[in-house]
């Protein structure tokens, strides 16, 4: 469990989950709080519950960054799921998901009910897909509004290195990491629902298209670009999709498949960004009017349909460095090695 919150809620979640700890179930918590009076309860819990792990930070560190680093300590377990400190998972969820994944080694993941507090509401969400193709299998789940579907899933500890070494070390992690998460699990293997148990989401810090972009522009404050960055937020995926499908963490060694999931994820992405530029022109031209670069940069990608150009980093580099000139060269030289370590049949 990643945390940094000290609410009521956030600490008796804390609590429930240490409650179901034991030596066939360990509960690994990792505080980035930096909250002396936290410390004290979250080690509380440890001496009550032998089978608590706990990790601390002195100071908070963004989502994904700490999800990948507390993984890193977890490479000795089978299974693994991870649940947010303002959300609610039961027993029969957990048990349940690992007992479906010990019976279908196709599988990298499972989950029973899935359940959304959002403004009020509760809606419920099941779903799987188990065709043989990963090319299939991440078109036919892709989208915008489906990132981390897959993120409080129970998960085969291994099948998730691939997102783990792709975070490592990344220059620019940014919100809703979990894309890559989600779409690194598809093309591995099939994602099934079992009806037991149910994780419970709140969204209480989602309910307005303002609190969802603060989240944005939170994530790439982290990293030392100014918030309005987060209007290039898809584009900014839409290339990920490209760096993790090409570079050297893809789990796929096919390239042409390799290229077909990129594709998905660019089209998918691109889409909606090209949208948003012609709903804003005079926004983006401002932001990029003291660079010409940048502005042909973006005027390449808005027109790029085919994801198989390297020129694509070049441009969104040109774009990042109008914000960070070291970022963008710390960036661009991160993913051309990784490009050149991939290994592709």
């Amino acid at each position: 469990m990643p945390t940094y919150r000290k609410d009521r809620q956030a600490l008796a979640n804390l609590a429930y989950l240490a409650a179901l700890s034991g030596p066939d179930m360990h509960v690994w918590i990792s505080d980035c709080s930096g909250d002396p009076e936290k410390r004290d309860f979250l080690d509380g819990l440890q001496r009550s519950h032998p089978f608590v792990r706990l990790l601390s930070r002195k100071q908070r560190v963004p989502l994904y960054p700490d999800v990948a680093a507390a993984m890193n300590q977890m490479g000795s377990y089978a299974y693994v799921s991870i649940c947010a400190d303002d959300d609610y998972v039961s027993l029969a969820y957990l048990e349940d998901s690992i007992a479906f994944l010990e019976k279908d080694e196709a599988s990298v993941c499972s989950f029973g009910n899935y359940l959304l507090w959002i403004n009020g509401s509760v809606r419920w969400e099941a779903w799987e897909v188990a065709d043989s193709s990963p090319v299939v299998r991440l078109q036919r789940c892709f989208g915008l509004e489906s990132w981390n579907r897959l993120f409080f899933a129970v998960f085969r500890r291994n099948a998730l290195q691939a997102w783990i070494n792709f975070c490592n070390g990344h220059p620019l992690i940014g919100a809703f990491f979990d894309a890559i998460h989600f779409c690194s699990l598809l093309v591995q293997g099939h994602v099934r629902y079992q009806r037991k148990g149910f994780y419970l989401w709140t969204g209480e810090n989602w309910e307005t298209n303002e609190s969802n972009y603060d989240s944005k522009t939170r994530y790439y404050r982290d990293v030392g670009l100014p918030s309005v960055f987060a209007v290039f937020h898809d584009l900014h995926f839409a290339v990920e999709g490209i760096n993790f499908f090409i570079g050297e963490h893809c789990p796929i060694s096919d390239l042409d498949t390799r290229l077909k999931c990129a594709q998905t994820v660019w089209s998918g992405c691109m889409s909606t960004f090209r949208e948003k530029v012609k709903l804003q022109e005079n926004l983006y031209a401002e932001l990029m009017a003291a660079s010409p670069l940048a502005v042909d940069a973006l005027r390449f990608l808005v027109q790029k349909e085919s994801c198989d150009d390297r020129q694509i980093l070049v441009a969104f580099e040109a774009i990042l460095a109008r914000f960070s000139e070291p970022l963008a060269k710390t960036y661009g030289a991160h993913f051309r090695e990784s490009l050149a370590r991939a290994k592709v049949t």
